[in-house]
């Protein structure tokens, strides 16, 4: 899904890859990185999770982790919103088959667009074929003969 959306939203929010290349390394220094987590991580852009451990424990270290960080302000940042630009993405592969994605503009969840969008999905078929279950779409005759 990373080269899909890298090729639907080319050059902008979803489309930028989330790991760094190895020409990128060189740039990544304690400075770099220091400043990254200070413009982007404050307390109220985070979320602490417990598994099987006691709501007081986690609380408490939960507390102790924070309880500097109110010094550093958080930071107001640029919301950008993703803008679908379309496009494709070809990779030559060693596997004899050919493998498809295609993705288009959509509307947002709630909407009553939706729905059509929904079945257009559903008989086209896709996702996984570890979840083909009926009504999943991958068990849809096109997907099934294609």
């Amino acid at each position: 899904s990373e080269l899909l959306h890298k090729a639907a939203f080319c050059n902008n929010t979803l489309g930028l890859s989330p790991h760094a290349s190895e020409r990128c390394l060189s740039y990544f220094t304690p400075e770099t990185i220091r400043s990254f987590l200070i413009d982007h991580f404050a307390p109220e852009r985070m979320a602490l999770v417990g598994v099987n451990v006691a709501h007081s424990e986690l609380a408490k270290w939960g507390m102790r982790s924070f309880a500097d960080y109110n010094a550093i302000p958080m930071k107001p940042r640029d919301e950008a919103k993703a803008v679908y630009t379309g496009g494709d993405l070809r990779l030559e592969g060693a596997s004899p088959f050919c493998h498809v994605a295609i993705a288009l503009p959509s509307a947002p969840f709630g909407q009553k667009d939706l729905a059509p969008i929904a079945l257009l999905q559903t008989i086209l078929g896709g996702g996984s074929a570890a979840n083909a279950t009926p009504g999943s779409g991958v068990t849809s005759r096109l997907a099934m003969q294609v």
